[in-house]
């Protein structure tokens, strides 16, 4: 998801939270937070996704005013209560022999997703999360085009009130004024 202002873990915006800390660039620090996650790691830092301070210790941090992160903390707590994990919708049956199991899921679906979740995602899940990546898609370039509308029109009213732009209307109006006589003696 485009929006990564939220814990990778709970989903708590970072307005509810008191800080959320960003996954290391380091990608041996990022396979160690992964795995204490229960991601499964297959190469990539997720150094753009965040997790919230409510999954550390408070031995991780170097002040607990600042919420610093020590250079060897790693999350640990990861709490099994409803507010600190994502509703999942039933499996959807398939077939008797499509097993829904608790298995840690491939960094690429947390790459692609935004999302943590200790198990497979469903084919419904699925068609939703790519509706909401095309849907973030549209916004952000609606959002560019939006930038681009702005910039273009900041740029033709400098245009307008530039001295060159001034003389073209001057002589336009000149113009239209030698026409406007020659056309009314020709009348006459």
């Amino acid at each position: 998801m485009s929006d990564h202002g939220i814990c990778l873990v709970c989903g708590y915006k970072n307005h509810e939270v008191k800080k959320l800390h960003y996954f290391p660039r380091n990608i041996n620090k990022s396979k160690t937070w992964q795995e204490a996650m229960g991601i499964q790691f297959v190469g990539t830092s997720l150094r753009n996704y965040r997790i919230c301070n409510r999954h550390f210790n408070v031995d991780s941090y170097k002040n607990l005013t600042s919420h610093e992160l020590r250079l060897d903390a790693i999350p640990t707590l990861f709490s099994a209560k409803p507010s600190c994990s994502l509703i999942n919708d039933p499996p959807v049956a398939m077939s008797d022999s499509t097993q829904w199991e608790n298995q840690p899921i491939k960094a690429q679906e947390v790459a692609k997703y935004g999302i943590f979740k200790k198990r497979n995602i469903t084919p419904r899940e699925s068609k939703l999360m790519n509706i909401i990546i095309k849907k973030e898609g549209y916004i952000r370039k609606l959002k560019y085009l939006s930038k681009k509308r702005g910039r273009d029109l900041k740029a033709l009213s400098n245009l307008a009130e530039s001295n060159e732009v001034r003389n073209i209307k001057n002589i336009y109006s000149n113009f239209r004024k030698v026409t406007m006589h020659n056309f009314d003696s020709v009348v006459v």
